[in-house]
């Protein structure tokens, strides 16, 4: 999916960090999320005959948008099988390469993923709980930095991952080693 979004708002997201070098920054890949949700709407049944009959300059024919419907109608299948059968942590897992290998069918997978999550723990498989659920289960690489800067800045602590390890330590020093991070026990390996 290195095509350059179709749709106005898919355009309009893809195009959002132009101009400024901090968003261009925090958003690095900020195509993906529109072609994620462009492609992804396109192969979700029926959400997909509404935009690819009505939001597009030129739809695929008839029987392309049947395959795709159907297609997505399998992997969002796929992906409800598995959410409501993986215990959380597996799930965990199995969720990131789901939707990653589904490339174009992502969202179908995370969506029933996500649902199958939902059912499995007792809830409603449609509700905001199950949105947040499908946004963190979408690989969408350009989320993490700002929810990680957001996290930082609202609690004062630098998210793992966010700083590498070595700049954290001589940041918040620990008060057995105070001011000497490399006189910590453990620190190098021999």
């Amino acid at each position: 999916m290195t095509a350059e979004p179709e749709l106005a708002a898919a355009k309009k997201v893809a195009n959002f960090s132009k101009g400024s070098t901090l968003l261009q920054i925090l958003q690095p890949f900020a195509r993906t999320p529109a072609n994620i949700a462009e492609q992804g709407a396109m192969r979700t049944p029926g959400l997909g005959l509404v935009v690819q009959n009505l939001m597009r300059e030129t739809p695929d024919p008839w029987k392309q948008q049947a395959i795709q419907q159907a297609l997505g109608l399998g992997s969002m299948g796929a992906g409800y099988a598995a959410g409501s059968s993986l215990d959380p942590e597996t799930a965990r897992i199995v969720r990131r390469y789901m939707t990653n290998l589904g490339g174009q069918y992502s969202l179908p997978v995370g969506l029933g993923f996500a649902a199958g999550q939902a059912v499995q723990a007792g809830r409603e498989p449609i509700s905001m709980q199950t949105a947040a659920n499908l946004y963190n289960a979408l690989p969408l690489p350009s989320t993490a930095p700002l929810a990680n800067w957001s996290k930082a800045a609202t609690t004062g602590k630098p998210a793992r991952g966010l700083l590498p390890n070595t700049l954290v330590e001589l940041l918040s020093p620990s008060t057995e080693a105070a001011g000497n991070p490399l006189a910590r026990p453990g620190r190098f390996r021999r």
